[in-house]
């Protein structure tokens, strides 16, 4: 990587002193050279640049005009003289900032795509760089691209019922390549942006990780990211409640009653309210392991019924559609009440996801 010297800014003179101070005078303290040598951006270094970005040790020369375009804090900085003591390469002059480089090469890799709707259609983005799009661009006042990262990252944690089979799979087939740890980031910039509808779902992957990870943190590109004391403790409030909320689904949807057994295709309909018996025997047998369970929005009953068949537990078509139907009511009502579990309030939550009658 090429590497450039920055030109120090002038230090104005002093007037001779005597004595000892004359002798402090002729050794003038210095910068150290090591502070003035970076490492130009390969990526991002153009020769006929107008500023000089420096991000820790890395410089990136581009265009004052594109960084003025997207940002009010660029725009009014340049607008601003600045003094002759500057720092400056090659005359261009240099601005300093306090942000990782790699954050401000994803940055400049949105300038440099046709548009951004183009880069935000790829297959799969990584996370990292929409989080740290997402930090960069609050932080410098980019409003439309905030804007736009924050509309790509809401297709995964929504405030409308997402309504999938299981969450891996789930967060494998989204716009945005993530892993459960990434929600503890999520969590950290909903708060930041104070878009607090992401919250609820954000908290719920969270409420998958181990107990260590929500309390201590984890690392991630990096960074380490952790949650705050009081999303520590709505995790731990909001474990317990989706444990109940998994128990609660299981006995609702086995539950027998004449009402259920209204679609039943058999005569009589006993060997199906034999087989509600025996599913819920097959749940209560493993108790604990249905307590500890803290994802009620996965599901348990497909349109495969080998596994019940494999237990000898038959149901005709009408009650198995029946099961799927209770299923599905069931994770929209958890979903309803999720940000209760939290301890959240949402705006526009209760509109948005109205609440299934029991």
């Amino acid at each position: 990587m090429q590497e450039i010297a920055v030109s120090a800014p002038k230090r104005a003179k002093k007037r001779t002193r005597v004595d000892s101070e004359a002798s402090e005078e002729e050794h003038p303290p210095t910068r150290s050279p090591a502070r003035n040598i970076l490492k130009c951006s390969e990526e991002f270094w153009y020769e006929d640049g107008s500023v000089v970005l420096v991000a820790q040790d890395t410089a990136f020369r581009i265009y004052r005009g594109l960084l003025a375009q997207h940002s009010p804090v660029f725009r009014d900085l340049f607008t601003i003289p600045q003094p002759n003591t500057s720092e400056s390469v090659d005359d261009c002059p240099v601005v300093r900032i306090p942000d990782d480089p790699d954050d401000v090469a994803r940055l400049l890799r949105i300038f440099a795509a046709t548009s951004t709707v183009s880069y935000f259609s790829n297959d799969q983005i990584p996370f990292a760089d929409v989080a740290a799009i997402i930090r960069i661009t609050h932080k410098y006042q980019m409003d439309q691209l905030l804007g736009r990262a924050l509309q790509n990252l809401k297709t995964v944690f929504k405030d409308t019922f997402p309504d999938f089979i299981r969450l891996d799979h789930f967060l494998a087939e989204s716009s945005i390549e993530l892993d459960c740890r990434d929600a503890i980031t999520v969590v950290n910039l909903a708060h930041l942006t104070q878009n607090l509808s992401m919250l609820p779902m954000a908290l719920y992957i969270c409420c998958q990780l181990a107990p260590k990870d929500i309390i201590a943190g984890v690392d991630r590109n990096g960074r380490r990211e952790r949650l705050s004391q009081d999303d520590i403790v709505r995790c731990i409030a909001g474990r317990l409640k989706l444990s109940q909320a998994s128990v609660t689904a299981v006995f609702r949807v086995f539950q027998c009653s004449d009402e259920c057994m209204e679609q039943c295709k058999r005569v009589n309909g006993s060997t199906c309210r034999r087989a509600l018996h025996a599913a819920l025997q097959k749940y209560g047998a493993d108790f604990s392991a249905l307590c500890a369970g803290t994802m009620p929005l996965d599901t348990w009953i497909t349109d495969d019924r080998d596994y019940f068949d494999s237990f000898s537990i038959k149901f005709c078509s009408g009650c198995w559609k029946r099961l799927q139907e209770t299923e599905q009511e069931e994770h929209r009502r958890i979903w309803c009440e999720l940000p209760v579990y939290f301890g959240l309030e949402v705006e526009g939550w209760k509109e948005k996801n109205p609440v299934v009658p029991k």
